[in-house]
């Protein structure tokens, strides 16, 4: 029961969030900065973006690590390698060799994929 609780309030909040978004395809981070001191009242942009920073840094420095970073209500970060593979030139058609790397993947929860999906 507490579960499902937590999915209700969980889902009441991210529509709720919704509701404050600028109605454009992209949310810039002065715009991200302004949304969470407002939500927070008496916090100011300053102190919001020292805090976003802070959040996107310490994200940065897990992945960069080798880890995978969950952040509740949200999703999973994390980084996996992608093997040596085989592509082609699409102007001249020919064969080249696309090198091994590691790249970064999001996992996003159940409650955000709603929240995306309704829309």
């Amino acid at each position: 029961m507490l579960a499902g609780a937590t999915k209700t309030k969980t889902a009441a909040a991210t529509k709720a969030v919704a509701a404050d978004v600028p109605d454009k395809t992209s949310l810039t981070q002065a715009e991200l900065v302004k949304m969470i001191a407002e939500k927070n009242g008496k916090m100011t942009q300053k102190e919001a973006t020292k805090i976003l920073k802070s959040v996107i840094e310490a994200i940065s420095e897990g992945l960069a690590a080798g880890k995978s970073v969950a952040l509740k209500d949200l999703g999973t970060f994390s980084t996996y390698e992608s093997a040596e593979r085989t592509g082609r030139n699409p102007g001249t058609g020919e064969a080249l060799t696309i090198p091994a790397k590691r790249r970064l993947k999001f996992k996003a929860y159940s409650a955000i994929k709603a929240l995306v999906e309704a829309k």
